[in-house]
């Protein structure tokens, strides 16, 4: 009997390592993070497969390979974080391969990768690589039902200020941190009615109204279940600045707008962690400067700005994500079309720069058969690992959902989660020390 030729999908994770060697600018030497990612042939197996495995350690915001630590450590962990196996890997260029065969030794049900280095314990573990994987059973999510919900409530650029019209983040999670869907009302304290708005990607959305001072403002929630809860938001400053930012395909655009009375000469700030950016000083006279940075001129990537005064205290900030032309493009070639079961498949693999050269590097290539079960949102991969989730604190729903196409309803939704999500600590705190402000950006301004 004819069997219909299987499909299979290059999982390109291509996990693409380029190890370059440049010298970092001071404030990296300075700082010395580390991350990892692991690349592993698949998320489920079964009870007596071996679990394959590669570890990048990259270091600097570059996410060039690190030459601080030799060694990686890999653990798999069972449902209550007891290790079962652990691997110590040597590095070689910022890679080491590994696997752990499983035995049967491990009972069916979810399981974790967790990754890190000796460096890396000198932070938070919070940023540990971690991964959950499926050993035995079927795929199927469980189900726990949650009991509880909460939200909140972030202005763009963190405050609102007294007559300045802005924007107005909220982001509402179950207890296990997953976006839900919501609606709500916005009323001041004698509930007058002023918005209404609802959730709409992960449980994030966002409103727009012009706040004042003397007025509290009260936000009615419902949740999936029915049930409400009200959340008041902070105070509106009767004096300070506002910090908006809208995005073109080529460009940034900020706009900053002032109280009179805060009318002075400040200084804007665009920076990524563990390297100095850019520089812009501002005249501050006007009550209204608008800032347009071309996006070829940042890199690839989170990047914080933030409004400074002359004693480098922090007026406004916010979170962008800034995605240009600089990625490596990748093209997995096979030599035949069709290949018969069982026989040696050929595959030329070609890595090119944005300039159009050749590049060469340490690459993991994982081959699975195409099925229904695969969703793309749920796979994490480096690109989602380094340029993300790795970047911010607390749990990112579903990273790789902002990674699989390039259209503009994702980047709305994933400035909402710049607007929702903070740096990890050890990234924000040195965003703003004076001693590496130290670079002019090239940009448009025009004040009124």
């Amino acid at each position: 009997m004819m069997h219909a030729p299987k499909k299979y999908l290059f999982i390109l994770l291509l996990t693409a390592f380029i190890p370059v060697v440049s010298a970092l600018e001071s404030f990296a030497q300075q700082s010395k993070l580390e991350k990892v990612y692991m690349h592993t042939d698949k998320s489920q197996y079964a009870i007596n497969d071996t679990i394959w495995f590669t570890g990048y350690v990259t270091e600097g915001n570059k996410n060039i390979a690190s030459k601080i630590s030799k060694v990686i450590y890999v653990d798999l962990l069972d449902q209550a974080d007891s290790v079962l196996k652990r691997a110590k890997l040597e590095l070689i260029n910022g890679s080491a391969t590994g696997h752990f065969g499983l035995r049967g030794d491990a009972n069916q049900g979810l399981f974790r990768i967790r990754a890190y280095t000796l460096w890396m314990r000198n932070f938070d573990k919070q940023y540990f690589f971690n991964k959950s994987i499926r050993i035995g059973g079927s795929s199927a999510k469980i189900n726990n039902k949650p009991t509880k919900y909460d939200a909140e409530f972030l202005p763009e650029g963190g405050a609102m200020i007294d007559n300045i019209p802005g924007k107005v983040a909220f982001k509402a999670v179950d207890e296990q941190g997953r976006g839900i869907d919501v609606t709500g009302l916005l009323k001041t304290e004698k509930g007058e009615e002023l918005v209404r708005f609802k959730s709409q990607h992960y449980g994030m959305g966002i409103f727009n109204f012009t706040p004042q001072a003397a007025i509290k403002y009260v936000a009615h929630m419902v949740f999936p279940d029915g049930s409400q809860k009200q959340y008041t938001l902070q105070e509106a400053k009767k004096s300070g600045y506002s910090l908006a930012v809208v995005q073109s395909a080529d460009s940034l655009n900020i706009q900053i707008k002032c109280t009179k009375e805060n009318s002075k000469d400040v200084r804007l700030i665009i920076k990524s962690p563990g390297l100095p950016e850019y520089v812009q000083p501002l005249s501050n006279s006007s009550l209204q400067t608008a800032i347009s940075i071309a996006k070829e001129n940042l890199p690839i990537g989170i990047s914080q700005i933030s409004l400074l005064d002359g004693a480098n205290q922090v007026l406004a900030k916010r979170l962008v994500f800034i995605r240009n032309a600089k990625t490596l493009k990748l093209d997995i070639i096979p030599k035949k079309a069709v290949y018969k079961k069982g026989s040696r498949m050929s595959i030329n693999i070609n890595a090119i720069t944005p300039n159009g050269f050749d590049n060469t590097g340490t690459f993991s290539l994982s081959v699975a058969e195409i099925s229904a079960d695969l969703n793309e949102e749920d796979e994490v991969t480096i690109l989602s690992n380094l340029l993300l989730s790795s970047e911010l604190k607390g749990y990112v729903e579903n990273p790789n959902y902002y990674f699989i196409g390039t259209d503009t309803t994702r980047q709305m939704f994933l400035d909402y989660l710049m607007l929702t999500q903070q740096y990890r600590p050890d990234q924000a705190e040195e965003l703003v020390d004076p001693k590496f402000l130290q670079k002019q950006m090239a940009c448009t301004q025009q004040a009124w």
